[in-house]
């Protein structure tokens, strides 16, 4: 009966609210927006190493709650997409 009631706890997630949600699709937006980025890249050991970054980076912030410190990272990973662009466009 124990080993019932555990499984169902952890198959149910609590639900969202709005400002939740909508802050979950900007970082996930932000995260497809930065592998979209890294196709233009034409070396490959580059590419890797970037997205490695990115997949890094956001593993180790992916259990952050505190919506200032999601805003701080978001708007960071924001200006890091605008200098990867930059980047690239500079180096064609």
């Amino acid at each position: 009966m124990k080993l019932i009631s555990l499984l169902l706890n952890k198959a149910i997630k609590p639900e969202m609210d709005l400002k939740t949600f909508m802050r979950r699709q900007q970082v996930l937006k932000l995260y497809r927006d930065l592998f979209r980025t890294t196709r233009m890249i034409e070396d490959k050991q580059y590419k890797r190493e970037i997205q490695d970054w990115i997949r890094r980076d956001f593993r180790a912030y992916q259990n952050l709650t505190d919506n200032t410190s999601i805003n701080i990272y978001l708007t960071y990973g924001k200006k890091c997409l605008k200098e990867l662009e930059s980047s690239i466009v500079l180096a064609r």
